[in-house]
């Protein structure tokens, strides 16, 4: 697949991610808002938000990942492994296309990661 059909694969997907964005923002407004009439509808609703602002960070993360995998395509450097340089197995990219390190490198970095927290 061509940088430039990938290109247009992110933007879709920066389009989907924007659209549950804004689904999950009215969706946060629109509960915040409500007066509970109990404590167990409070509880739940707090419940939701907590919820509703994890998802919405996650997303917003996501998004910016895309926005970057864009960038690297308009470089000519989409696809490859920002830490080893190797390719990025295409199956990786089609499941998550704004990956930037192949699997062995991001095996690494969880590895790694464990061990420091």
């Amino acid at each position: 697949m061509s940088q430039q059909q990938h290109k247009l694969i992110l933007k879709d997907l920066a389009l989907e991610i924007q659209v549950s964005i804004g689904n999950k923002e009215k969706e946060f407004l629109d509960i915040t808002g409500e007066v509970a009439i109990e404590d167990g509808d409070q509880s739940c609703i707090n419940q939701r938000s907590t919820q509703l602002k994890s998802e919405i960070a996650r997303l917003k993360k996501r998004f910016t990942e895309v926005g970057k995998a864009v960038r690297l395509c308009d470089e000519g450097e989409y696809g490859y492994c920002q830490a080893c340089g190797d390719d990025i197995e295409p199956k990786r990219l089609s499941v998550r296309p704004e990956s930037f390190t192949c699997v062995e490198c991001a095996e690494q970095q969880e590895r790694k990661d464990k061990l420091f927290s």
